[in-house]
């Protein structure tokens, strides 16, 4: 839409710039065809007071020469004017005429006998266009021009700086291939470890864990106050987003590796969310998922889902409330975070494919790691990534892409981040054959 926007504007400026020579060269042409015949009628205008002047008094007198420069007027008109008597030079305007004429001016001649019988010449050049008139229309159209330049130039630094924002990226990252059967896996170095992780106060961490507590207890209360009958829309208070899928928790699908609790705890009432991470539950994660992918193929988006592993975590843990906290810091909507198994959890990130997507894992890992240096956890995360890559992909597909890259990260100690990348063509053969089979 911008881009449109940006070429209309273009184009307006350049239709600016085209009229304006022309509307400038129509009056100058317009002022000349005037201004001819005006010089004529002045020239004609002189001769005849010249003629008039000759038989009042002697020619050459001083009393003719006064006439003269009477019926002459304003010179301003005139680029130059000589009369001659009898050969004799007696008026020059100006005392030495230019040697080029302009092209806007007029030349005119001719031959007069006095009353005395004198001969009298006269020759003037007239200006058909004055240059203050020249003048002015020129700078008309310089300042038209000169506005459409300037915002030409705006447009261009508007460009230059959507360009230079959109092309930023926050960390650089070395990738191996790793085939799979059909994509190949981006293997990130984790070139973080060797930095030192920034340590918060005493007092930071105990803020941080109350705080951590109010949000638990708050979430208790509403998972109470939805056992006593109270609506959906009064049970959860916590975004909007929520209820865009909040009609869908009387649908769930089975829970997997183990999440019949979850099941049963939702079943009871107990709302979207997990009162243990405030995250929603993982029974939601495939109905969400699914839906975020269609939402994405309508608009040509792209969509990624990252699974986040903290190996021998578990919600016991002294450092789970720490973890849960950094990752809603991060990803700031929880409705886009759910639990995922024991140990981990998954997060829809919209509107970024696996280069992007993988960037921003590098700093969720190394706050991941300062909350687990600061709490003594001795357990190195492991990030999982895949992206629809503008697949028409189903919610399964690509959280078990997910789960292969996870799986890469976890054999490979040197590499806790694994993005899956698509390999266009055997991703087309792959398709190319499901469809196939369905048909036969």
């Amino acid at each position: 839409m911008k881009k449109r926007g940006i070429n209309v504007a273009a184009l307006a400026i350049a239709c600016v710039f085209v009229v304006t020579i022309i509307v400038f060269s129509a009056c100058i042409y317009s002022d000349y065809e005037s201004g001819v015949k005006a010089a004529s009628a002045k020239f004609e205008k002189l001769s005849s007071r010249a003629a008039e002047a000759s038989g009042i008094f002697p020619s050459g007198s001083r009393e003719f020469l006064n006439m003269f420069n009477s019926a002459v007027g304003s010179p301003e008109v005139f680029e130059s004017i000589k009369l001659e008597i009898e050969g004799q030079e007696a008026y020059a305007f100006p005392a030495q005429a230019a040697e080029t004429r302009s092209a806007f001016v007029k030349s005119f001649s001719t031959r007069i006998v006095g009353g005395d019988g004198a001969d009298i010449r006269i020759s003037a050049n007239i200006y058909a266009v004055p240059p203050a008139l020249v003048f002015y229309r020129a700078k008309i159209a310089f300042i038209v021009i000169l506005a459409g330049t300037l915002t030409a130039v705006a447009l261009l630094m508007y460009l230059y700086l959507n360009a230079a924002h959109d092309g930023e990226e926050d960390v650089d990252f070395k990738n191996t291939n790793v085939d799979d059967d059909f994509g190949e896996s981006l293997l990130d170095e984790d070139e973080a470890e060797k930095e030192d992780v920034p340590e918060k106060s005493p007092e930071e961490t105990s803020e941080s864990q109350e705080s951590g507590e109010e949000k638990e207890g708050a979430q208790e209360e509403s998972a109470e106050g939805a056992g006593e009958g109270q609506s959906q829309e009064n049970k959860v208070d916590f975004n909007p987003l929520e209820n865009a899928y909040a009609d869908q928790q009387a649908e769930l699908p089975e829970a997997q590796d183990g999440g019949e609790e979850n099941t049963i705890a939702q079943s009871q009432g107990q709302g979207l969310f997990s009162p243990t991470s405030g995250f929603g539950w993982e029974s939601y994660l495939d109905t969400r998922l699914e839906s975020e992918l269609i939402r994405a193929a309508s608009s040509e988006q792209d969509l990624s889902l990252a699974i986040i592993k903290i190996p021998n975590m578990t919600k016991e843990s002294p450092y789970y409330g720490n973890i849960c906290q950094a990752l809603l810091d991060y990803f700031q909507f929880k409705d886009f975070v759910f639990e995922y198994k024991e140990d981990g959890f998954a997060a829809i990130v919209q509107g970024k494919d696996v280069d992007q997507t993988l960037h921003s894992a590098e700093i969720l890992h190394s706050n991941l790691k300062g909350v687990l240096a600061e709490t003594g956890g001795d357990a190195k995360p492991l990030i999982g990534i895949s992206s629809r890559s503008l697949r028409l992909i189903s919610a399964e597909r690509l959280k078990n892409e997910a789960e292969q890259a996870l799986l890469h990260a976890a054999e490979d100690p040197e590499s806790p981040i694994i993005a899956f990348r698509v390999n266009p063509e055997k991703y087309r053969k792959y398709i190319s054959g499901q469809s196939e089979e369905a048909a036969e």
